[in-house]
């Protein structure tokens, strides 16, 4: 009797936008130069966790916005989460750990200009200082992306490995729509602070 392959990360779950936040806290630092996640189990930080470590850690505290926030459904596991609700998670975070970034709908970010297309806010989020990074929604899947090579986003992808993805070409850069997509920014960018002039 021939037996199916084993299933992995992708294949039976829409957690890939989850992933995508996990990759962007892995390697957030304090002020101190140190991680913030990989903590070991007495709450003290070693000098250099893990990566899988720091991707446990950071996952856990994910997971706990989500549960917090009544989105740990089977529809959201099999689905997957909306942008709208990925921003709320990571909010969640935010204010929960003081973790200096906000996160920001692209829909939201278009409004400070005129004509804007994906490539114009990512390019503005992206230049606006590191490490500022972009969670792209594109066909049914999100990326984490931090910066650009040439005319391509470079991407960090949670599928499968034989589906995985490095980069986002021009192509698929210009298929991307604004309301799946979000931005991590830097609290002290002046990205934020013009959405605030907007809002009062």
């Amino acid at each position: 009797m021939r037996r199916a392959k084993p299933n992995t990360q992708g294949n039976l779950d829409g957690l890939c936008g989850l992933y995508a936040i996990v990759h962007f806290l892995r390697d957030l630092r304090d002020a101190e130069d140190r991680f913030i996640f990989g903590t070991y189990d007495d709450g003290s930080k070693p000098q250099a966790p893990d990566p899988e470590d720091r991707s446990r850690d950071a996952f856990w505290y994910v997971l706990d916005a989500a549960h917090r926030l009544q989105m740990l459904s089977p529809d959201y596991f099999l689905v997957g989460f909306p942008a709208g609700h990925l921003v709320r998670i990571f909010n969640e975070l935010r204010r929960d750990l003081g973790l200096g970034f906000y996160a920001v709908h692209f829909s939201d970010l278009a409004k400070l200009g005129k004509n804007h297309t994906f490539r114009t806010i990512a390019e503005c989020v992206l230049t606006d200082g590191r490490p500022n990074a972009v969670i792209v929604g594109w066909d049914d899947h999100y990326f984490l992306a931090r910066e650009f090579s040439g005319r391509s986003l470079v991407v960090e992808d949670s599928a499968p490995q034989e589906f995985r993805r490095s980069s986002l070409s021009t192509i698929v850069i210009d298929e991307v729509r604004l309301s799946y997509s979000f931005a991590l920014i830097k609290e002290s960018s002046c990205l934020i602070k013009c959405l605030a002039e907007r809002r009062s």
